[in-house]
Formats: structure tokens, C-alpha cells, sequence
């Protein structure tokens, strides 16, 4: 399914919009190193969720294994695929074929990573100034009174 950006910005309004009913603005009050945090595991969860695709697509092939055992594979297929670069299935187009399915989770799984390092990457200065401009930020006052920087005073 491919949306356009317009669709997707409507999804992620309808989420903040949610958001906002269900929590209300605490996530507004969390300090900046908590919300990247969350961001990070948020990068984690998109893959998370690949892997539970990816554990479907195995009991459709026939793979037998505790959900450890399928875990621990997921985890070495992917860590296989990034350290080799191996995408030899990408330009294929999915089919039925479960096996196949799992190949293609595994190298989604790669590519997540690293938009996920290049956000990190982009994510830490960013929230490291926001930090420096709140400290930074003039203080707050009336103007005209003593505490006020644009004080003529």
C-alpha cells in the first residue's frame, strides 16, 4: 500500500489527535533526553514488529522452534544479512512463498536499522540544543520590569 504524504501526515494527526485524548500533553512536561529515548525505542518497536511478520511467515513454512529459538534466529539472520549487506532479495518481487516472505522481513529489518542509525545520528545535536536553548532562553517577565532583557530599565 502506498500513501501519499498528505495520507500519511492525516494518519499521524489522527494519532496525535488520539494521543491527546488518551495521555493529554504530559509527553509536552518529559525532558528532551526522555522523549529521544523514546524515539529510540520506538525505532526498536518497528522492528519488533517485523519480527513478529517474520515469526507468521516461519509457521507458514513449516519452522518449528520455541519463540526464543525463532527470536534468537531472527536476531542472527538480520545481524547476517547487515554485516554482509546482503540484499540479494530486495529487487524481488514478494510471492507467496513464505520462505521468501521471511527473506524479505529480514532485509526490511536491515534497511530499519539503518534509517534508525541515521535518525539517531540526526536526533542527538538536535535534542542537545533544544537543551542549550532552554538555558539559553531569555528570561521570562514583563517588559518594562527588572527581570526583562528588553528592559529599558
Amino acid at each position: 500500500m502506498n500513501q501519499s504524504i498528505d495520507q500519511q501526515l492525516d494518519e499521524v494527526e489522527e494519532r496525535l489527535v488520539r494521543g491527546e485524548l488518551e495521555y493529554g500533553n504530559r509527553s509536552f512536561l518529559r525532558p528532551v533526553a526522555k522523549v529521544e529515548r523514546e524515539v529510540h525505542e520506538e525505532l526498536a518497536d518497528l522492528v519488533g514488529w517485523l519480527f513478529v511478520m517474520w515469526v507468521q511467515a516461519s509457521q507458514r513454512a513449516g519452522v518449528e522452534g520455541s519463540t526464543k529459538q525463532l527470536r534468537l534466529n531472527f536476531i542472527a539472520g538480520v545481524r547476517h544479512r547487515a554485516l554482509r549487506n546482503d540484499r540479494s532479495t530486495a529487487e524481488r518481487t514478494p510471492t507467496a512463498n513464505a520462505a521468501i516472505c521471511m527473506d524479505d522481513l529480514e532485509i526490511l529489518a536491515v534497511d530499519l536499522l539503518q534509517l534508525g542509525n541515521q535518525i539517531r545520528r540526526r536526533l542527538h545535536p538536535i535534542a542537545r540544543a533544544i537543551e542549550v536553548a532552554r538555558w539559553m532562553a531569555p528570561p521570562r517577565g514583563r517588559r518594562g520590569g527588572g527581570t526583562d532583557w528588553r528592559s529599558s530599565d
